[in-house]
């Protein structure tokens, strides 16, 4: 690992998939600027890339037309999350020679502090994988995660604050095995060492898992800091069971949804270590199933 030098970055780029869904786009992308422009000279450090797989809503000419500066990459609706997000990040490193990458989300928005209080980070220490603490966007002092850390033995995860409120008692800057794919910071020597996200076996769900295990793997350590904020819009996420039990096996098997068996059998194929760690997907699918039944059958 580097030494206590600082690493004080000459580009940033951010990094943010869609695929429809012009509304939230929208809003995020009036907050994210918002809080760029808090930053000076912000231009001259960070860029934003916008990985437009196919949307159908003209998403990507709306962007064009109202955020000329932003650099729009154009799929053909087949690269979901993970391939998206390694177009974008092939383009950051080798086109515009970031330092760091930031992943994003079109459905999400950040303290106005955020990219300021990122920069002070950045200039202080020497940390290279950096991750945020997100809270829930319909309650605003709910903590969603503040990383999570992964049992290879038994296949669990704990966060420490999931779902808990916030308060005075958290920690400034903590530790964590992984995060979401939403307010990661990542700088290019992790790429050079691990490579991009998994997008075949991992196209959609657990590819942000993933990578950070692989990177914590090669020696990197995550770091939370509490000063970074972001607020998620959870309601247009993964694809819920519905009514049916077609729509359920739907859910089982479908690369939308989160609860797909073949995402969680390869995940824990290449970071369970034990046998037992596959008894995590049984109590999953127990709870998820059941879950299902009480909703259709005793509501």
């Amino acid at each position: 690992m580097m030494g206590p030098t600082s690493i004080a970055p000459k580009k940033i780029s951010i990094l943010i998939p869609i695929h429809n869904r012009l509304k939230e786009t929208k809003r995020t992308l009036h907050n994210l600027f918002e809080s760029l422009r808090q930053v000076e000279h912000s231009d001259q450090i960070f860029n934003v890339i916008m990985i437009d797989d196919g949307s159908k809503d003209g998403s990507g000419d709306w962007i064009n037309l109202h955020y000329p500066s932003i650099h729009v990459l154009k799929g053909s609706g087949d690269l979901w999350w993970s391939g998206a997000m390694n177009r974008g990040a092939d383009f950051a490193l080798h086109q515009l020679q970031a330092d760091f990458i930031i992943c994003w989300n079109h459905d999400i928005l950040c303290s106005l502090d955020y990219f300021k209080n990122l920069l002070e980070i950045l200039k202080s220490n020497d940390h290279l994988f950096i991750g945020s603490i997100i809270y829930d966007l319909d309650v605003k002092n709910k903590i969603i995660s503040s990383g999570w850390n992964f049992n290879p033995m038994t296949g669990k995860t704990i966060g420490s604050y999931s779902r808990d409120v916030d308060n005075a008692g958290l920690t400034k800057i903590g530790k964590a095995d992984w995060t979401g794919g939403m307010g990661t910071i990542i700088h290019r020597k992790i790429f050079e060492k691990i490579g991009y996200w998994d997008a075949r076996a991992f196209p959609q769900y657990k590819g942000d898992t993933d990578f950070c295990l692989r990177t914590k793997r090669a020696g990197f350590q995550l770091f939370i800091y509490s000063e970074l904020k972001i607020w998620a819009d959870f309601k247009g996420s993964g694809m819920p069971p519905g009514q049916s039990w077609l729509k359920l096996l739907n859910s089982l098997f479908s690369r939308k949804s989160n609860f797909q068996i073949r995402t969680e059998y390869l995940f824990l194929k290449r970071h369970g270590k034990s046998i037992l760690s596959y008894r995590g997907i049984l109590s999953t699918y127990f709870r998820y199933i059941g879950g299902f039944i009480k909703r259709k059958y005793m509501i």
